[in-house]
């Protein structure tokens, strides 16, 4: 299954980015997320989908290299969950963090993430790819209702 998008975006400020996303990039190894721009540059990478033992996350700035970026001790564990960042298996931790998360926001103690506004945001920006893809036009993300 090829499912490789890619979308050339233009923001309100002026600003163009183009963005390609594939779950499965030809002769591409394990997992990336590449994003950069004319300052500086950030990489993820991992040998297969993301865990936190093996994922190593670099950045820089324009006129210096990638160096390594630790990630801070507050973002490796949630008190109400019983497992931390170095649990196995790894995938839970994540999934754990979503299903706290939700557990809160239905017994009113913290917000839905994503909410119903942001999810639809989402939605509409795909909605405008897809039409403009379509329809060989600029779509402005306004015209989905």
């Amino acid at each position: 299954n090829n499912d490789f998008a890619n979308a050339t975006l233009r923001f309100a400020n002026g600003m163009t980015m183009q963005m390609q996303i594939s779950w499965n990039a030809t002769l591409g190894e394990g997992w990336l997320l590449d994003v950069f721009g004319s300052k500086g540059r950030m990489v993820a990478t991992s040998p297969t989908f993301p865990t936190s033992q093996d994922c190593v996350l670099r950045a820089g700035q324009l006129g210096g290299s990638l160096e390594a970026v630790a990630v801070p001790d507050r973002l490796t564990s949630a008190p109400p969950i019983a497992i931390d960042w170095a649990s196995q298996p790894q995938q839970a931790f994540p999934m754990a963090l979503a299903m706290q998360s939700m557990l809160d926001a239905i017994e009113g103690k913290g917000r839905a993430a994503p909410d119903f506004e942001q999810a639809w945001a989402v939605e509409r920006i795909q909605e405008a790819i897809r039409l403009s893809s379509l329809e060989r036009r600029w779509v402005r993300i306004a015209e989905i209702v």
